[in-house]
């Protein structure tokens, strides 16, 4: 218990030095690196975890989200990512929505608990058995005052002394640093000294990932078993028909139709309605798949119903691939939007859906193990694809593959000030941006560029944001050319 007190009395003045008066930026990187070191060193069973690990790996990505593009949505999963990693690294068994609960749970109590400890400490300390602990605190915290105090009057005696120990830089150490580190401490006690609530680990305990080989429940003792299985084997059979006719005729469109220069592209709001309608199909079958074998149905000795199933599932990948190819001809065509982007994260979810519903099937898994394992993966995934600055990729993309009277630049000015520059030189390059898109972007330029100037000027290196630094130097190089290609037109 004591190394404990002690890295939280460390760790503190470290995360209150990196945020004291900052934004949200590289620190929160640097935060995570330092939190996730500290955290790992004093449980050390923690890291034998692949669980361990991964939640690490989902504060790591959110941190390094925040640090690229500082999005609100970013800094979202980054609290999302922290608490869940408090959780796991003291209950390995908790999931990431019960985990989540845990910790909220814990971290509001942590105010309560703050203020009993010292209301204990102080309590503590009046009694003579504590009266050694109080005297080495005093002694060893009145050294440091009075070493601080002298090594500021030889600094300030002596240029020569000055030069060799301003590396010793104290001046961050201020009344308002000391209650903002006090603030830091109520603020992030609950989480370090965690206490777990028997109701939850109880919940989560009831929650096997392994289904019972006794297994029953209402509807299979109403149907009986053998029923269930002839209507498993038929409602498969259908629907993998189904399937294979489906996929036949997009594999035909992809082969001989696809590549045909003379052929008409659909419109969009047709080709979003028909991968939401694929996307929601896939989602009912993972659904199905699950409710199908949640008991006796994983046990029978006839593996028909397996076969079917997983031959559905793959049925299922392949039809994901085949409408990724139909995602990626449109954007070929028509460029890079948030929609067309949203068509293939979506679709890389599904992918791990129904992987993961693969493994419940061949291993005889329950609907927990699937819940479980597709949170944490769908939380990694997106955590990961936030640290790209799709505004700058969508822009890049259009304005170099697409020929100008395709580029929607009606669109690219609305994606925000991170796409300006690629569009200020393609208009330089090609001079085929309209007159009134560079007006309108000149000025809103009024308005970000003192905004964007302040941000990278004014804040330390801790607050840093890659995409502001990248769009500042950007901007900074090309604005003469910029103002001129307008006045020239």
């Amino acid at each position: 218990m004591k190394t404990k007190v002690f890295s939280f009395l460390i760790w503190i003045p470290l995360i209150a030095n990196l945020f004291y008066k900052e934004n949200l930026g590289l620190n929160t990187l640097i935060a995570s690196v330092v939190s996730i070191g500290l955290i790992g060193a004093l449980h050390p069973k923690s890291l034998k975890s692949a669980k361990w690990w991964i939640a690490s790996l989902i504060v790591l990505a959110s941190g390094t989200a925040i640090f690229i593009n500082g999005t609100l949505l970013a800094t979202f999963f980054y609290f999302v990512a922290f608490l869940f990693f408090f959780a796991v690294t003291n209950n390995i068994r908790l999931s990431l929505p019960l985990g989540l609960m845990q910790s909220l749970q814990t971290f509001f109590t942590g105010f309560y608990y703050y203020f009993e400890g010292i209301a204990d400490a102080i309590d503590r300390s009046n009694r003579k058995k504590s009266k050694k602990g109080l005297i080495n605190f005093l002694l060893i915290t009145g050294t440091l005052i009075i070493i601080i105090i002298f090594l500021k009057l030889y600094q300030t005696a002596d240029a020569t002394f000055y030069e060799y120990t301003k590396y010793i830089n104290l001046d961050w150490i201020s009344w308002g640093f000391i209650a903002f580190a006090l603030l830091l401490s109520l603020l992030l006690y609950g989480l370090f000294f965690y206490r777990r609530d028997p109701t939850l680990d109880g919940w989560e305990d009831t929650l096997k990932n392994d289904i019972p080989t006794t297994y029953t429940d209402n509807i299979q003792n109403f149907l009986e078993v053998k029923n269930e299985f002839k209507t498993a084997i038929v409602l498969l059979s259908v629907l993998n028909s189904m399937l294979l006719l489906y996929n036949f005729i997009d594999t035909h469109y992809i082969l001989y139709e696809m590549n045909n220069p003379s052929r008409i592209l659909t419109s969009s709001e047709m080709v979003h309605e028909g991968v939401n309608a694929l996307i929601l199909s896939i989602v009912l079958v993972i659904l199905l798949v699950t409710f199908l074998f949640r008991g006796q149905l994983n046990f029978t000795k006839n593996k028909t119903a397996k076969i079917l199933a997983f031959l559905w599932l793959l049925q299922n990948l392949f039809m994901v691939s085949s409408t990724a190819l139909k995602n990626y001809d449109y954007v070929a065509h028509w460029g890079l939007t948030y929609k067309r982007i949203g068509v293939w994260i979506w679709l890389s979810l599904s992918v791990i859906g129904l992987l993961l519903t693969m493994i419940k099937i061949l291993s005889a898994q329950s609907f927990w193990f699937l819940f479980r394992n597709a949170s944490i993966a769908f939380t990694l995934c997106l955590t990961t694809l936030m640290c790209v600055n799709w505004e700058r990729t969508m822009a890049s993309y259009n304005l170099t593959h697409l020929p100008a009277e395709k580029i929607d630049f009606e669109y690219l000015l609305e994606l925000g000030p991170d796409t300006y520059p690629a569009i200020i030189r393609y208009h330089t390059e090609t001079a085929r941006v309209d007159n009134a898109i560079l007006l309108r972007m000149r000025e809103r330029m009024e308005v970000v560029w003192p905004l964007l100037k302040s941000r990278v000027e004014d804040n330390s290196w801790r607050s840093m944001v890659w995409s502001d630094q990248l769009l500042y130097r950007e901007l900074c190089n090309i604005k003469f050319n910029y103002k001129s290609s307008i006045t020239k037109r």
